[in-house]
């Protein structure tokens, strides 16, 4: 378990869910949210909790759920939750300038799920985005014959873990162990120096031992010198067991390994770039968010928080019969969506009347749903 999923009910109109992300029986995140989790096509506005409830404010819990997967990943943070239904869903933590006023900022906060970040389909498709910014390579100076990397800068120098290191100014963003398949057998002679090292390679962020044989190559009688095969699985199966997070990398010669740590480079160092023009994407879809009032607030015209769905019974013709939560009841008419994307599966009328009630709107086995202002918007009386 990675830590605790908290979501509370609070009085306030505006934010009136309370989210906490307990991390080491702390609280890692506390969010004043919209909604208890994002609609299909939607993302939900946060604000960060900076000072315990007054001892006066009401909170009644909601759901408390294990974090199963936690990932950090600069302005972006993934949570996974251990349920079968809204489980996955991103945080990011964007800081804005304010106008008139470059020197100050103020941050932003945006919760997002795995269905709205499919439907807004941004313009890149890969994570991490190449630039043309030159990248600073420092080779460690026992190496005799290093890998080249065209387009870089190299430096010659010592690393504290590994022979090649991406570096930032003094900061190491990412470090690569190379070994040859001569260097891999050397090393299985003492074992427990090895354990030693790689355990210092395991704790860098971003790391990497890349061989420069393929892993049928320690299976070779021909190839593995004095050992067997059977000792060589062996000692590399013992390497996984006792370094799970170690990324272990079997290229099938020089070439590949200098070949796949130059992209290695590259895609941590395009992490960087990445936040800022996820940013751009994500902030063109809540304009509504960027006037500030004054530099204190984000300015939002008043919203009614939409009433829940408390029963529904599917009819004839793709349409469902709906009751809220503040006693109005309605036919909401589902057929102008069945050409959409997901909601093309509805068209099958047994599949259709599969339909339940979950996190206060409707919902089929398959994920597919409809935001609960949709319902209020278009529901029509009998």
């Amino acid at each position: 378990m990675k830590g605790t999923w908290i979501l509370e009910r609070t009085q306030n109109d505006r934010f009136p869910f309370r989210l906490q992300i307990i991390r080491g029986d702390k609280p890692w995140l506390v969010l004043r949210t919209q909604d208890r989790w994002p609609a299909a096509g939607r993302h939900i506005f946060c604000l960060r909790e900076e000072e315990p409830p007054e001892p006066g404010e009401s909170l009644e819990e909601l759901e408390r759920v294990d974090i199963i997967a936690f990932n950090e990943r600069g302005k972006r943070v993934s949570v996974v939750l251990n349920r079968k239904r809204y489980k996955r869903c991103d945080f990011l933590f964007l800081k804005k300038s304010y106008k008139g006023r470059p020197d100050k900022s103020y941050e932003q906060i945006f919760w997002l799920t795995q269905r709205s970040i499919e439907q807004h389909r941004p313009s890149f498709k890969l994570v991490s985005r190449q630039e043309k910014t030159e990248l600073t390579i420092r080779v460690h100076s026992n190496e005799r014959y290093p890998w080249r990397f065209p387009g870089a800068v190299t430096e010659r120098g010592v690393i504290s873990a590994g022979d090649y290191a991406l570096m930032d100014e003094d900061e190491m963003m990412a470090v690569v162990e190379r070994k040859t398949l001569d260097n891999l057998l050397a090393d299985f002679g003492t074992m427990p120096v090895l354990h030693q090292r790689l355990a210092e390679l395991a704790a860098q962020n971003n790391h990497a031992l890349v061989i420069e044989a393929s892993y049928a190559d320690f299976l070779n009688p021909k190839k593995v010198h004095h050992y067997t095969p059977g000792f060589c699985a062996r000692a590399i199966a013992e390497l996984y067991a006792l370094h799970p997070a170690l990324r272990i990398v079997f290229c099938a010669n020089r070439k590949v390994a200098n070949e796949w740590t130059r992209h290695f480079f590259t895609a941590v160092w395009g992490l960087r770039q990445t936040n800022e023009i996820a940013a751009k994407n994500y902030l063109q879809f809540n304009r509504r968010y960027e006037k500030m009032e004054e530099e204190e607030e984000i300015v939002r015209g008043p919203k009614p928080y939409p009433a829940s769905v408390t029963s529904v019974e599917p009819l004839e013709n793709y349409r469902l019969r709906i009751t809220l939560s503040d006693g109005r009841k309605g036919i909401f008419d589902v057929s102008p969506y069945l050409d959409m994307g997901v909601f093309k599966e509805l068209k099958d009328p047994d599949y259709f009347r599969r339909v339940y009630i979950d996190y206060g709107t409707v919902v089929w086995p398959h994920e597919q749903d409809i935001a609960p202002e949709r319902i209020e918007d278009e529901l029509q009386q009998e």
